[in-house]
This record gives structure tokens, C-alpha cells and sequence, in this order.
């Protein structure tokens, strides 16, 4: 049985016992609610780590350093509010990301937007273009070294075709006359194999000597002189060329016009596909805001009740804890 004089020594150190005080002792203390209380239900979804919620929930604890049944509850109400406010962060990110991994790739049977309708007009015309002016320019060159080459020097089909095709512009314009330079007839006296005649211009074995004596036949058969068609034919192909160089370079400058309108719009689209639809969005911000109301209701209250036990004053809370239950959202 204890005496008067331990009872009374009891009942002092009791009223000198304020609990842990030092950040070690804090730490234990806290420390002590993750084997009871609300840790005993995790509020871990699927796909969320078990292990990263015992780690925040000790680590809010930790800081708040809770004594007491009545402190614990509310401290691990924060770290509940917290915990579900970093899911609602994920899951806006989640729905903004869909969002712009569906504008990055519409749906391949959805019909195009009218800029990237002519964008890829504009590309195909653009390529034709300067497939082209490719082979006018190779063509020009050849009337302009036909002169100097020497009969066997290998000249391309592409270019033999397109001096052939110029040489006829002349006699039509002329003698309203036409030579068939890919005829049976021509294309077997120079030489091409039979496998070839249906494409002739394909024919690796096109030479400045047969290009010469193509022109020679044509000019004989019109009554004209092939170095005065030759003359007419390289000038009107001077002018085709410069006149394609400028359809070239204005279709260059609708396609980068039409791409920056099209980057524009798509940019913009990204932009709004970033937010979360009004419906979603509005959810989400009623959530959020009714957890944030939450977690300060809580800690204003776990920070009153921890000033009245260690015997400081007690401020009034500097706003008015109000909770809206707002529809479909849970505590």
C-alpha cells in the first residue's frame, strides 16, 4: 500500500508530465499512432503504393506531432485530406494528358481540318512543282552542252525527252507539224532495244549523238534547220524555267503560310485539349476546394488543442471552419 508521502509524490510528477518535448521523443510519439487508429484502413486505391502512404502519414505525424488520442485522429484526418488532394492532382493530370495525346492523334477516319486539307494539296502540287523545274533545268542544260558534247556522251532520258518535247512546241508553232519521236519506227532506227520501246525514256543508252540525230530528222522532215529549232526550242525552255522557279516559290510560300495557320490552329487546339472539360473540371475544383476545407478545419483544430495542453493561449480560429457537403463528394 503506498503511503501519504508517495501518493503525494505521484500526483506531483503527474501534473510536471507534458509528454515527449524533444524532436526524438516527438517522433516516437507520432510514430505510435500508425499501429492504431485510422491507419488501420489504409485509404490506398489500386495502383496507389501502400508503402508511399506510410511514408506520408508518418511524415505528417511527424511534423505535427500529435499526443494523445484526440490529436492523433485529427492529424491523420490531415494526412487523409492531404493524401486524397495529391490524388486529385494525378488524376487531373491524367485527364489533361488523354486530352493531348488526343489532339496529337485524331481519329485517322475523322475528316481534316481545312487548313491541313490544303496543306497536303499544297505539299503535292509543291513536290510536282519541283519535279518539274528539276528536269527543266537539266533540259536547259542540255540544250545549252549539246553543242560541245561529244556523240557518245550518255545524256539522260528525262532531259532527251524534254528537248524533244520543246523541239515540237517549234514545229507546231512553225509548220504545224508534229514528230514522233516515240514511234516504233524512230526509236528501233536508233538503236533502242524492243524491251524498252514501251517506256523509251527509261533507256539507259540515250547519247548527245542520238539526241542530234533526232533533231536532224525532225528538221528534215518539216524543211526547218536544226540548229534554228535548237535555238528556238533552248529559249523557249529559258523562259519555262523561269516562270516554274516562280510557281515554285510561290507555292513554297502558301505552304508555309498554310502550315503556320495549321501549326496555329493546332496549337490551340492543344491548348484547350490541356484543361479538362467544364463538367470534369468543375468536379474536380468542388473537390479539391472541399478536402482543402478539410484539412485546415482539422489543423486548426489539432493547433488549438495542442496550445491549450501545453499551456499557451489559445487563439480564435482566423476563420470560420464551415463545411459544404457538396453533391457526389465523399469526407
Amino acid at each position: 500500500m503506498s503511503t501519504d508521502k508517495q501518493t503525494t509524490a505521484n500526483r506531483r510528477n503527474a501534473g510536471q508530465s507534458t509528454g515527449p518535448r524533444t524532436t526524438a521523443g516527438l517522433t516516437v510519439a507520432a510514430g505510435n499512432a500508425l499501429t492504431h487508429g485510422l491507419s488501420s484502413v489504409r485509404p490506398v486505391l489500386p495502383g496507389e503504393s501502400p508503402d508511399d502512404w506510410d511514408r506520408h502519414r508518418a511524415g505528417v505525424l511527424a511534423s505535427l506531432a500529435p499526443v494523445g488520442t484526440l490529436e492523433e485522429a485529427l492529424a491523420d484526418r490531415v494526412a487523409v485530406c492531404l493524401w486524397r488532394l495529391r490524388r486529385v492532382v494525378a488524376y487531373e493530370t491524367a485527364v489533361s494528358v488523354t486530352g493531348l495525346e488526343e489532339a496529337a492523334d485524331p481519329d485517322p477516319g475523322a475528316e481534316p481540318e481545312p487548313d491541313l486539307r490544303r496543306l497536303k494539296k499544297l505539299d503535292r502540287r509543291l513536290a510536282e512543282a519541283r519535279d518539274a523545274l528539276e528536269v527543266g533545268v537539266e533540259t536547259s542544260a542540255l540544250f545549252d552542252r549539246l553543242p560541245g558534247l561529244a556523240d557518245d556522251a550518255a545524256v539522260s532520258g528525262a532531259a532527251a525527252e524534254g528537248l524533244f518535247d520543246d523541239v515540237n512546241n517549234v514545229l507546231f508553232k512553225t509548220a504545224a507539224g508534229y514528230f514522233h519521236f516515240e514511234s516504233d519506227d524512230f526509236l528501233t532506227d536508233i538503236g533502242m532495244p524492243p524491251s524498252f520501246l514501251p517506256y523509251p525514256w527509261d533507256w539507259p543508252g540515250w547519247t548527245a549523238g542520238l539526241v542530234r540525230r533526232g533533231v536532224a530528222l525532225a528538221a528534215s522532215q518539216f524543211g526547218a534547220a536544226a540548229d534554228d529549232l535548237l535555238t528556238r526550242a533552248a529559249a523557249n525552255r529559258r523562259e519555262w524555267v523561269h516562270v516554274q522557279q516562280a510557281k515554285v516559290g510561290r507555292l513554297e510560300a502558301d505552304v508555309r503560310a498554310t502550315r503556320t495557320q495549321a501549326d496555329a490552329r493546332q496549337g490551340r487546339q492543344v491548348l484547350w485539349a490541356a484543361l479538362p472539360d467544364g463538367a470534369t473540371l468543375d468536379r474536380i475544383t468542388r473537390y479539391e476546394a472541399h478536402l482543402s476545407r478539410q484539412a485546415t478545419q482539422a489543423l486548426h483544430t489539432l493547433e488549438r488543442l495542442q496550445a491549450a495542453r501545453l499551456g499557451r493561449p489559445v487563439a480564435p480560429p482566423v476563420a470560420i471552419d464551415v463545411t459544404v457537403a457538396a453533391p457526389g463528394l465523399g469526407g
